[in-house]
């Protein structure tokens, strides 16, 4: 059924338009995709009640969005000085692997181990970081789970804002770099798909070229928030209590950790961070939720989403 928007609703939207356009105008660099965003929740805000509700209830997913993309107008190592080296040599201390009378990180050592059996389990794997937990939040909105909803979006939202936050407290350059470059700085690297590319040469699609050609922050190795989102699932499904759910999204969360060494994107200090990372924001989001003022704002929330 249709609702009728009140005109201090589009006053609103018109004024969110308007900073939205100079943001990525002004500050980063409007593309494509920013005005095709902007067309879809256009529809979904005009269209009828059942559509705004959905629309609000993405609000945690289109501010993701808007942080991650915005990342490529404030360079990370411009604020820090970017751990290459020292990085590498804890990871080869703590996690270090005795292999052929050298010592290697574990990267290194799984470089010796290529197979496309393994090439598949990465890929399919890593390329669930972002879907997986858009479908999963899908699932409990449509399933009239709104409450489990919020919490999830909150903790995925809070792990990867502290993780854009350590980007820039602690630039780390990824294996692959270290690998292809050495412990010297050079400030315009492009995004690399490293041992991801035998993934595209397996299915004779360059996905995971095109999607670092397009990263926007090759000096965010830590933490690793492949691994944080899918742990995120693990997480905010302990409130369904379905043992399927934290069993499933478990092995994900494995097969990722897996690729991300494996396809030399990630030391083992990353994914610990990752950990770390979705812990904090577990832990941040039920101390929000313990504040009654603010769990008064989150009730009024899942009122207008509902």
């Amino acid at each position: 059924m249709n609702s009728p928007t009140s005109i201090k609703d589009s006053l609103w939207y018109i004024l969110v338009t308007i900073f939205y356009f100079l943001w990525f105008y002004c500050i980063v660099e409007l593309r494509m995709e920013h005005v095709i965003v902007w067309i879809c929740s256009t529809i979904l805000f005009y269209s009828t009640k059942k559509s705004r509700q959905f629309l609000f209830a993405s609000i945690p997913i289109i501010l993701y969005v808007i942080l991650y993309d915005s990342l490529r107008a404030f360079p990370n190592y411009e604020f820090g000085t970017i751990q290459i080296q020292s990085l590498y040599d804890l990871e080869k201390s703590l996690f270090g692997i005795n292999y052929l009378d050298s010592r290697l990180t574990p990267n290194e050592f799984l470089a010796n181990f290529q197979h496309p059996l393994f090439d598949f389990i990465s890929g399919v794997s890593y390329l669930s970081w972002i879907p997986v937990p858009l479908f999963f939040a899908l699932y409990l909105y449509f399933t009239n789970q709104k409450r489990v909803f919020i919490h999830f979006s909150l903790i995925f939202i809070f792990t990867n804002l502290i993780g854009f936050i350590m980007y820039f407290i602690v630039p780390a350059a990824p294996p692959w770099y270290v690998e292809m470059y050495g412990f010297e700085f050079f400030p315009d690297t492009l995004g690399e798909s490293s041992r991801m590319a035998n993934f595209d040469r397996l299915i004779g699609v360059d996905i995971f070229q095109n999607m670092y050609d397009r990263n926007p922050n090759v000096f965010g190795a830590m933490p690793s928030l492949h691994v944080g989102n899918a742990f995120s699932l693990v997480m905010g499904c302990i409130e369904l209590k379905k043992k399927k759910f934290v069993i499933g999204f478990s092995l994900l969360t494995a097969g990722i950790c897996f690729g991300a060494v494996y396809g030399n994107h990630h030391y083992i200090l990353d994914l610990i961070a990752g950990f770390l990372v979705v812990l904090l924001a577990y832990c941040v989001v039920f101390k929000i939720l313990g504040s009654e003022q603010l769990k008064i704002l989150l009730e009024k929330y899942e009122s207008v989403i509902s």
